[in-house]
């Protein structure tokens, strides 16, 4: 199973500021017991392996940008608000793909499909040494 949370931001952020916010929210202390277990799109969603023990949580974050250590003293503050949304039970989505029954249904497709995105780019938006393809590509498919 998967928990699957909304984030938001107050004041808005967009674009690297997000990003970045985001990034200080994961290394904060109140996210230390999931760091491991958790992956983000960094804008809007963040998909965990544990249920977090509240189903709110809202943790200010002082901004400092990627290539600085320690913020300034007048960094802007931020508070990232993270709201528990719903479980993504994987094992429903085994049954729907084992099915014999050709009229089966599985109506979290979208939201298995975006925990699926969203835990493969995770890994890239951490690093920023990987950059994704457009959806259409497959890299070395039909190569020959």
């Amino acid at each position: 199973m998967f928990y699957r949370y909304d984030i938001s931001v107050s004041p808005a952020a967009v674009g690297r500021k997000l990003d970045q916010v985001v990034r200080l929210f994961l290394e904060s202390e109140e996210l230390t017991r999931f760091r491991s277990d958790v992956a983000t799109d960094f804008k809007s969603t963040l998909m965990s392996r544990q249920k977090s023990p509240t189903d709110e949580m809202v943790v200010e974050i002082q901004y400092h940008s990627e290539d600085e250590d320690e913020p300034r003293q007048y960094a802007p503050r931020y508070e990232v608000h993270l709201l528990y949304m719903n479980t993504l039970r994987f094992p429903h989505l085994i049954e729907y793909l084992t099915s014999t029954n050709l009229s089966a249904r599985f109506d979290d497709a979208q939201s298995i499909a975006q925990a699926f995105n969203i835990f493969l780019n995770h890994y890239s938006n951490l690093t920023g040494n990987l950059a994704p393809l457009s959806a259409r590509s497959y890299p070395g498919h039909g190569a020959s």
